[in-house]
């Protein structure tokens, strides 16, 4: 009897087909966000939209197990329009519409990310292959940047890089960045490995030089997460190789160091070490979240509707919480907080679970390593930052899930 996956194979040129489908998407995500930050997330969701609707035709037949998980993500979209209808009706001027699409977008979207890893083999590969490319594509566009401009030690990096709104934004995805090209690197030999060890060397250099604390603490933690399964010991020549790439990075990214305060790795040690409090070591963001508490209990179940941050948050600055459940909160409520920390809670607990049983026990599912890097890197980052805000991280964070629940399911039919 053939098994799912093979039957589920798509022949030569309906396979090509897909591939394209699946890069320019995921290349896509990481680098469709120079407009404006409500403009970017409306980008991604229609991007996630036409992949999903894509998916419909390319997956049929491949889609039942997807089941269990419509049901609950349709409870959550009831729960979000709720919400946000009732705000409307209390006359909440900043309710938006877009924040619920973009809501239903991810879930649809990290739905059929797992239909996609789940029946096509070579996705996972597709998928590395196009943060691999994109992290390359962004040193280009940044390298021209640099060229053209007349005094680029003059330039605003800060508020105007390439491709992105705001050089923190082009962090989410240089952290996503990271983590996939050690994977890569670990995982892959020959010339395949070498690309992705200099994707590595492109992503940490230019993150460190942009600066961005939260998105490298990040990135340690995916790389935390796989050094559990790729052990040093086992793998002691791809964590040498990864070391160098390091050490390269630090010296690339302290070379073109640009000398302003908020930019760089040297930049972001001195305004750790010189913080005078926490909340200036956090950016602020205690004031923020400290705001952001009575509103919350003000409207506790239901919360203040799509861009709720912004009917509170009157002081300009910031459009977000900068905390993935004050995010959820203050829009959606503790039942649409419930409701979405629940089902991605429950992947989270049963990922890890599988992870660290099958530690040094053969072969680990692909999806399962790389799923659980990213998602746990991201879930560092939403601490600290807007990844349930911002299209860019919440996109490759379902994604992350998708593989998880790709390995979740594929391993219970196996033992069916």
């Amino acid at each position: 009897m053939k098994t799912f996956d093979q039957r589920s194979q798509a022949p030569g040129d309906m396979r090509t087909t897909e591939l394209l489908l699946l890069f320019a998407c995921f290349f896509g995500l990481g680098l469709f966000n120079s407009s404006t930050i409500q403009e970017n997330n409306i980008t991604i969701a229609t991007l996630q939209i036409t992949f999903s609707t894509a998916s419909i035709y390319y997956l049929r037949g491949s889609l039942s197990r997807l089941a269990s998980y419509a049901s609950v993500a349709a409870l959550t979209a009831l729960s979000l329009i709720i919400s946000n209808g009732l705000a409307q009706y209390d006359a909440i001027e900043t309710s938006d519409w877009s924040r619920v699409i973009g809501a239903c977008a991810h879930m649809a979207f990290g739905a059929f990310c797992a239909a996609w890893f789940m029946s096509r083999r070579w996705a996972i590969n597709c998928f590395v292959n196009a943060i691999l490319a994109a992290t390359i594509f962004y040193l280009v566009a940044l390298a021209v940047r640099w060229i053209s401009t007349e005094d680029p030690y003059a330039y605003p990096w800060f508020h105007a890089p390439p491709l992105f709104n705001h050089i923190r934004h082009a962090g989410y995805f240089l952290c996503v960045g990271v983590i996939v090209s050690s994977w890569g690197a670990l995982q892959y030999r020959g010339v395949q490995g070498r690309l992705a060890l200099a994707a590595y060397v492109v992503a940490l250099s230019i993150l460190l030089w942009s600066g961005g604390r939260g998105a490298f603490l990040a990135a340690l933690v995916g790389l935390f997460a796989l050094s559990l399964h790729f052990s040093p010991r086992r793998h002691a020549r791809g964590w040498g190789t990864l070391l160098v790439g390091t050490v390269l990075a630090l010296a690339l990214s302290a070379h073109f160091d640009i000398g302003q305060r908020s930019m760089g790795w040297l930049g972001a040690f001195e305004r750790s070490a010189t913080a005078a409090s926490l909340d200036q070591l956090s950016t602020s963001r205690l004031t923020i979240w400290s705001h952001l508490l009575p509103y919350i209990a003000e409207r506790p179940l239901l919360g203040w509707g799509g861009e709720g941050f912004l009917a509170v948050w009157t002081k300009g600055g910031a459009v977000q919480a900068h905390n993935g459940l004050l995010q959820l909160l203050i829009e959606w409520g503790a039942i649409g907080a419930l409701l979405v920390l629940l089902s991605l809670g429950w992947l989270t607990t049963k990922g890890l679970r599988m992870y660290c049983a099958q530690l040094g026990h053969g072969k680990m599912p692909a999806e399962l390593v790389l799923g659980v890097a990213l998602t746990m890197g991201l879930w560092a980052l939403s601490i600290v930052d807007g990844v349930f805000y911002h299209g860019t991280p919440m996109a490759f964070m379902m994604a992350g899930f998708g593989m998880i629940f790709a390995a979740i399911e594929r391993s219970e039919r196996v033992g069916e």
